[in-house]
């Protein structure tokens, strides 16, 4: 079965309701900046607020349910709640003790006035460390204080956070204000305020799709949704081509189970949480879901929850991420789970712009999740932006081993390659240029501070027990998995660094702990002209055949993007 959209442009398949103007109470105005208030639009959600609402709902990063119900559009684009400060965080804050009712009081610094006379204001923050984000409702709030629930984060001097629905933020175009109490959101007419009327999405899924297949979609633009855009369960064979997905309260596409379904040529952008999430595959034998995401342009994702919302997530066994653009979010672009994913000649870039210890590319925290290779991908402009802290470019954490990395080209990367205290990696032929740090660095932690994790009852031993009780195929598969926990378990043993080359030296760091388990250690300093990259690759012949075929393949895929349909309707 095929869904074609029209020749030409399209079609378009909404959620979205268009909102109708509505009398504005003047006692919301009156808290509105001086300058905007001639500005200001008000629109009553009428019938619509018995879907729209509850607006806002508690959420975290390791607690990502559903986010609320209002999500607004001007046009194509999506406004932000208007929020204290207009822009960013208010930084390292002045936390009184905590109460003895689970309670925690902030004090606030030039706070806008009538903050008093807000009622439904939410505050948004990282509260410990900046790739821990937490979104609740605030108790009690004036000019000078703030009372919330405490965090489950610990809170922490270098805290951020954010007042969420707040009148006196609708400073310019591109924001609303709900009043809960009489269902009116309220913005600042844009410039075009006839074209860019507010509509919101009054529809949870566009498309949901269980136990099917043989079915295609193309050529057709699924847009604003209160939940994931596209849900597909326990199906095979289904093919997204040339399609736009996005607009998104949580994901875009949102692929669970089945085999041999593709993303190819999309357009998936503006989605709340993560762009795409795909798993499949069987754990127990190791066999393949055949899934496939490929020449698609993944952008402005994780608008709504700003960490652990990828513009890929991977799962379960054997999916292929090949030639796609990932760029323009606040965390990373690829974060995989399970077993012989391929990640093949992607190019990455702006992405983890607001958050730290954080990868482009990234997984970890489980010794069963072997098999998986990362090649021939680009990845630039990967830097931090927030404070001090190194951002990543492919990041094996917290003892990850199996994985092979060979072939990719890193420019302007904080960091671009750690194996954090892993075994068994083969990291090979990589190119790194104007990099922070040196292109590839290894640890020991499962030595010291993670000890705990290997050792009998901790995390990584657990899951390993899990995958032995699991499976044989495991053991059968990885050359090493069986012998972990008695080939002096936590020491990043295996690790192979073989003919990597960069302009920084030395292009390999390591800890004096991890430096005796390297197999070996050979490395090249290269002087390529960036300014010219990626051309200038063919005219260093001390960079390996593989970095040049990357080259090439750099420049298709960009070329494959640039040709794709939809793209203008993205951000």
């Amino acid at each position: 079965m095929i869904f074609r959209g029209a020749l030409g442009e399209g079609t378009r398949i909404s959620g979205g309701a268009v909102l109708e103007a509505s009398d504005p109470d003047p006692k919301v105005i009156d808290r509105v900046p001086s300058e905007t208030r001639t500005q200001i639009r008000a629109y009553g959600l009428g019938k619509a607020a018995a879907v729209a609402l509850p607006a806002f709902a508690s959420h975290s990063s390791f607690n990502p349910v559903r986010p609320g119900r209002l999500f607004v559009f001007q046009g194509d684009r999506r406004m932000n709640p208007a929020r204290w400060p207009t822009s960013g965080y208010e930084q390292h804050p002045r936390i009184e003790p905590f109460g003895t009712d689970g309670t925690v009081s902030v004090a606030l610094m030039n706070a806008p006035a009538h903050l008093a006379d807000e009622r439904d204001v939410w505050v948004a923050g990282y509260w410990g460390w900046n790739w821990w984000y937490e979104f609740s409702p605030v108790r009690s709030l004036n000019s000078t204080h703030l009372i919330l629930a405490k965090p489950a984060a610990p809170v922490r001097a270098s805290a951020r956070f954010a007042l969420v629905n707040v009148a006196a933020g609708l400073d310019a175009p591109g924001k609303f204000y709900i009043d809960k109490a009489d269902a009116r959101i309220y913005v600042v007419a844009s410039s075009n305020e006839a074209k860019d009327t507010p509509s919101i999405p009054v529809v949870d899924t566009l498309i949901r799709i269980t136990k099917a297949e043989n079915i295609t979609f193309e050529n057709i633009a699924f847009e604003k949704s209160i939940g994931s855009t596209i849900v597909a369960e326990g199906s095979r064979r289904l093919v997204f081509r040339e399609c736009y997905v996005g607009q998104s309260g949580t994901f875009g596409l949102l692929i669970d189970g089945g085999i041999d379904n593709r993303v190819e040529r999309c357009v998936i952008d503006d989605t709340g949480y993560g762009g795409i999430s795909i798993s499949g595959g069987d754990l127990n034998t190791l066999t393949p879901s055949g899934h496939v995401i490929e020449n698609c342009r993944i952008s402005h994702f994780g608008v709504v929850l700003p960490s652990y919302q990828p513009g890929v997530r991977i799962a379960g066994v054997g999916v292929t991420v090949s030639s796609n653009e990932i760029f323009q979010a606040p965390h990373s672009g690829i974060i995989f789970f399970g077993n012989d994913h391929r990640i093949l000649g992607n190019v990455l870039h702006d992405v983890v712009l607001d958050s730290e210890d954080a990868g482009a590319i990234y997984g970890g925290r489980n010794w069963t999740y072997q098999g998986n290779v990362i090649a021939s991908n680009f990845l630039y402009d990967i830097t931090n932006r927030i404070g001090s802290a190194l951002i990543r470019g492919i990041y094996l954490d917290d003892q990850l081993s199996g994985t092979t990395v060979t072939n990719n080209v890193f420019v302007n990367v904080d960091e671009a390659i750690l194996i954090g205290g892993g075994r068994d990696n083969l990291v090979e032929g990589n190119l790194g240029l104007h990099s922070r740090s040196s292109l590839i660095r290894v640890d020991a932690r499962g030595l010291g501070w993670q000890a705990n994790m290997v050792a009998p009852g901790g995390l990584l031993w657990k899951s390993l027990q899990v995958g032995l009780q699991r499976s044989n195929a495991l053991a059968k598969k990885y050359s090493g998995f069986s012998t972990i926990l008695t080939d002096s378990p936590g020491a990043p043993i295996g690790n192979r660094l073989v003919h990597n080359f960069s302009d920084k030296v030395p292009v390999v760091r390591y800890t004096d702990a991890a430096a005796r388990y390297i197999v070996e250690s050979e490395s090249t300093t290269v002087h390529v002209d960036v300014e010219r990259f990626p051309a200038s690759l063919s005219t260093e012949p001390s960079v390996s055949s593989g970095i040049e075929e990357t080259r090439r393949n750099i420049a298709a895929t960009i070329s494959n993007i640039a040709s794709l349909p939809f793209r203008a309707k993205a951000n």
